[in-house]
């Protein structure tokens, strides 16, 4: 499934009009360059500005024309292209509205979550549960969907290690606001009624269960949300390298499940090994022992936005003009990290040139969607992803 989605207006960098030159000194401004003749015919040049310099448009590649050169400033001290994203040349700036996600979280309740955590302070459990609670009664979440059950479920006086008590949600996935409710109650029924922390088990029935319901909503993503403040502990297997397999496996086949992990506390090495494979990055790591609801609330919601379409309309330029294809380009930031700019590539047989990090037109005559390339949309987590008009296209090298 692509995922697709529309753009949202976050900010116009300079409010420069999209064909103005970018520099500190603005001159008169240069002509767009032609479109690129039929296959295999070289692409137009782009015109002069005043003072500015030309640039050749593409080569047009078998049966499609390339695109003509980009947009060049026309004068002024610190103008010109190049391949660089920055506030001299950006003219408007777009933010992809995430898509409504379905989210199993699953959730650590063993007897370390209700110690108060080195240095004082509340338990984890006291900290935590007050910010899951703000986030499924904020009304900005309605339509998102929210399942939970708790780790370690106790049978027979000891924690199970079955991974179908865990595929049994304590409450199924339903819409909020509507479950609201029976989440906040399922966590107050929960307090204090684990010992240890079998992880692989329940990770195991999570994604089961996340699998069941992905196959059953096949227009939605669906997630697993594993919280946890430690390492595991009871039932095969107890290292994050050889439960890495199983987020893995749910990430690499239909239908695709996403594991996220939130670690609460010191005790948390190694959890990026599961979210890695999980296809989600990078653990959220809460190590501040004062700060927990704020840096959980700010988790819970990145995992709630991370739903990022890879299929995205080309935008119009803030000031009502035209947009030119050479002048647009694509950034992730990811909630933990460093903006990352993609390549733009000629088309999805082209991907393998931008590695994980790519994106091609619909169309590369007259392009009206913007469209990630399958491993850079298997690839990227929770985060943001900005479309920004007005700089030269960054391509493979």
């Amino acid at each position: 499934m692509i995922k697709t989605s529309r753009l949202l207006v976050t900010t116009c960098a300079l409010g420069f009009a999209l064909y103005s030159g970018c520099g500190s000194d603005k001159g008169a401004t240069s002509v767009i360059g032609e479109v690129g003749g039929t296959g295999g015919q070289i692409g137009g040049t782009g015109g002069a500005g005043t003072g500015g310099g030309v640039s050749t448009g593409g080569t047009g590649a078998v049966g499609t024309g390339g695109f003509g050169g980009g947009i060049i400033d026309s004068g002024g001290s610190t103008g010109g292209g190049g391949p660089i994203i920055n506030d001299a040349c950006a003219s408007s700036d777009f933010t992809a509205e995430p898509d409504p996600i379905d989210m199993y979280i699953m959730f650590d309740h063993s007897t370390s979550m209700l110690m108060p955590p080195p240095g004082g302070g509340a338990p984890f459990w006291d900290q935590v549960v007050p910010a899951l609670e703000a986030f499924v009664d904020d009304p900005t979440n309605a339509g998102i969907r929210v399942g939970i059950q708790f780790f370690g479920l106790v049978t027979g006086g000891t924690d199970s290690c079955n991974p179908a008590d865990y595929a049994n949600p304590a409450v199924p996935i339903q819409d909020l606001p509507g479950v609201a409710n029976a989440i906040k109650m399922s966590l107050a029924a929960n307090r204090n009624t684990g010992q240890f922390t079998p992880t692989g088990p329940a990770l195991d029935g999570a994604l089961q269960f996340a699998k069941t319901h992905a196959a059953a909503n096949p227009a939605r993503r669906t997630v697993v949300v594993l919280v946890t403040d430690g390492l595991p502990t009871v039932c095969m297997p107890t290292s994050p390298s050889a439960i890495a397999p199983l987020a893995m496996t749910a990430a690499t086949t239909a239908p695709e499940v996403l594991t996220f992990v939130v670690g609460i506390g010191s005790a948390t090495a190694n959890l990026d090994t599961i979210a890695r494979a999980g296809g989600t990055g990078s653990a959220f790591i809460i190590q501040d022992a004062t700060n927990v609801a704020a840096e959980f609330a700010q988790a819970i919601n990145s995992i709630a936005t991370s739903n990022i379409p890879c299929d995205l309309e080309v935008p119009a330029p803030t000031d009502g003009g035209m947009t030119n294809p050479n002048q647009v380009n694509v950034t992730f930031t990811p909630s933990v990290g460093a903006p990352t700019p993609f390549l733009r590539v000629t088309g999805i047989g082209d991907c393998g040139r931008a590695a994980s990090n790519g994106w091609y037109y619909d169309d590369p005559i007259s392009p009206s969607r913007i469209i990630l390339c399958p491993e850079t949309c298997t690839a990227i987590g929770a985060g943001t992803l900005n479309v920004v008009l007005g700089c030269d296209s960054i391509i493979p090298m």
